[in-house]
């Protein structure tokens, strides 16, 4: 059931939420390879690791807050959904 913006457990949850993508960079960087990076400008770069990242945080909001029409946007692009 989605949390409306104004519940206490929600400050809670995204909390959670932003750990548990933090865990995720942790694991996943070490095995990332050249490949797996790419240039955004000359001096930002974004990784395999990182679009997963925002895609996982973009999910999990969407189940927490039912979305409510609200379009995620993240640093490393895409389209939302």
């Amino acid at each position: 059931m989605p949390l409306e913006t104004q519940d206490p457990r929600l400050l809670e949850a995204v909390a959670a939420l932003a750990r548990k993508a933090g865990s995720f960079l942790r694991t996943e960087r070490p095995s990332l390879r050249p490949e797996d990076i790419e240039s955004k400008t000359p001096r930002d770069f974004v990784s395999r690791a990182d679009r997963n990242s925002q895609e996982i945080l973009q999910d999990e909001l969407e189940l927490l807050t039912g979305s409510h029409g609200v379009v995620f946007v993240g640093e490393e692009g895409g389209d939302p959904d």
